[in-house]
C-alpha cells in the first residue's frame, strides 16, 4: 500500500501550523488528503482553519520539529493510542517509495550545522550529484523529497532533539 493510500484511510492531524507544518499541509493538499491542523499560537494556515483545541479521534498525528515529544498536546495523543510521526518520518517513507535510491546525509549537533550542510551541498553539486541542502537550512525535508528536480542526495539538518 501507498504512503498515499495508507494516510487516505486515517483521520490525521499536523501539530504544528509553521514553515514545516504548511510544507505537510502542501503535501496532504497536493495528494486529496483530509486533516486537522492544530496550533497554540495562530488560528489559520494559507486560508485553513487551525484548531486551538484537539479533538480525541485522531489516528496519526503529522508532528513539525518545533514540538517537543513531551508538549501535553502530544502527550495525550499518545496516550490515546494516536500514531505519531515526524516530518522526517513521513519523508523517509515517501522517499522509499518514490526515490528509493535517494541517500540522506543527516547534520546535527551543537554548532556549525548550517555552515557544514551548506558545504556538503556544494560538495556533493561539485561532484555532478544532484544534491540540495535542506530541514532547518531552508527547504524541508518533505519538500525536497518530493520535488520534481529529483534530488539524489539531501544534505539534512537537523536539530539535536530531532
Amino acid at each position: 500500500m501507498s504512503v498515499k493510500e495508507e494516510l487516505a484511510n486515517k483521520r490525521i492531524v499536523l501539530i504544528g501550523a509553521g514553515t514545516t507544518g504548511k510544507s505537510i499541509a502542501n503535501y496532504l493538499i497536493k495528494e486529496g488528503l483530509t486533516f486537522d491542523i492544530f496550533d497554540e499560537k495562530t488560528d489559520s494556515l494559507n486560508g485553513l482553519p487551525v484548531l486551538n483545541t484537539l479533538k480525541n479521534d485522531y489516528d496519526i498525528a503529522l508532528i513539525s520539529p518545533g514540538w517537543q515529544k513531551d508538549h501535553g498536546v502530544i502527550s495525550k495523543l499518545a496516550s490515546v493510542g494516536c500514531e505519531l510521526m515526524s516530518e522526517l518520518d513521513l519523508a523517509w517513507r515517501l522517499k522509499e517509495e518514490i526515490a528509493p535510491a535517494q541517500k540522506w546525509v543527516a547534520i546535527t549537533g551543537t554548532n556549525g550545522k548550517t555552515t557544514t550542510v551548506q558545504m556538503v551541498e556544494s560538495i556533493l553539486s561539485k561532484s555532478s550529484s544532484r544534491a540540495i541542502a535542506c530541514g532547518n537550512v531552508g527547504t524541508t525535508v518533505i519538500e525536497a523529497v518530493t520535488s520534481p528536480e529529483n534530488f539524489e542526495v539531501l544534505a539534512i539538518e537537523l536539530s539535536s532533539f530531532q
